[in-house]
C-alpha cells in the first residue's frame, strides 16, 4: 500500500507494461514503480523525478509549476501537465525532459492522445479560483487545447483491481492492479450541460504557436462564470 499521498494524478504505464507513472502533485512528485507482468502488483516505488516547491515569496511567473495529469506516447515519453507552470513537459523514461511547450493557459491539468492516428494532443486547462487579471490576459483558460503531434500516444488501457469489476486506470494498494487491451465500448451521450455547443477551433495567436481551442467549458447553473 502507497502512504503518505497528498493529491494523486498522471497515472501511465510504460509502452512495455513494466513500468508505472504516477504524480503526486502537491508533493511536486513523479514517481515509478515496477509493475509484475503475472498479476499486476506494483513494487520498487521510487522518486523518478521531482519538481522545486513554490516560493510564495516569488512571482508566480518564476514557479515551474506541480506534476498534475499525464499521458504516454508509444516512444516511451511522458508528457506532463505542470500546474501552474504554463507548460507541457515531454520526459524520456529516465524522467529527463525531452521537450518544453509554453502554453497560452498558466493551469493546464491533462494532456490525452486522439484522434484515429492518435497524434492529436489534447490538454485541458483550469480557471477555478484564479485572479481576475490572470483570466483577462489568458481568455482560453479553462478551454481544451489541441495539437498535432509527431509521436502517436498509446492506446487506450483499461484497469481493474483484481477483486473487482469495477473499471478504473490503476488501483495502488491491497490486491494491485490487472490491465486489458483495450475493447469497444459504445459512445456516451454528449454532456450538454459541461461541453460549448461549438467546438469549431478558434482563430488567432494561440495558432501561430501550434495550439487552438477545440471546446470550452460553459458554466454548470450553479457555477458561477468566471469560478
Amino acid at each position: 500500500m502507497a502512504e503518505g499521498i497528498t493529491a494523486s494524478n498522471g497515472l501511465a504505464f510504460s509502452p512495455d507494461g513494466r513500468t508505472l507513472l504516477w504524480a503526486d502533485t502537491k508533493a511536486h512528485a513523479v514517481s515509478a514503480f515496477d509493475v509484475d507482468g503475472h498479476d499486476g502488483s506494483l513494487s520498487n516505488r521510487r522518486v523518478w523525478r521531482q519538481f522545486a516547491l513554490r516560493d510564495t515569496a516569488r512571482p508566480i511567473t518564476e514557479y515551474g509549476g506541480r506534476p498534475d495529469g499525464a499521458a504516454m506516447d508509444s516512444a516511451g515519453g511522458y508528457w506532463l501537465a505542470l500546474f501552474e507552470g504554463q507548460r507541457l513537459l515531454r520526459l524520456d523514461p529516465q524522467g529527463h525532459t525531452l521537450a518544453e511547450l509554453p502554453l497560452p493557459v498558466r493551469c493546464p491539468t491533462m494532456p490525452c492522445f486522439g484522434g484515429a492516428d492518435l497524434r492529436t494532443l489534447y490538454i485541458t486547462s483550469s480557471r477555478e479560483k484564479r485572479p481576475a487579471d490572470e483570466l483577462a490576459a489568458q481568455p482560453l483558460a479553462g478551454g481544451v487545447l489541441q495539437m498535432r503531434v509527431e509521436v502517436p500516444g498509446l492506446p487506450a488501457y483499461l484497469c481493474a483491481a483484481v477483486a473487482a469489476v469495477t473499471v478504473v486506470t490503476a488501483t495502488i494498494g491491497a490486491g494491485g492492479t490487472r490491465c486489458r487491451r483495450p475493447r469497444t465500448r459504445p459512445p456516451r451521450p454528449a454532456r450538454q450541460a459541461l461541453v460549448g455547443a461549438n467546438p469549431t477551433p478558434l482563430r488567432g495567436e494561440v495558432d501561430r504557436k501550434g495550439f487552438h481551442v477545440y471546446s470550452r467549458f460553459a458554466a454548470t447553473p450553479n457555477e458561477p462564470p468566471n469560478a
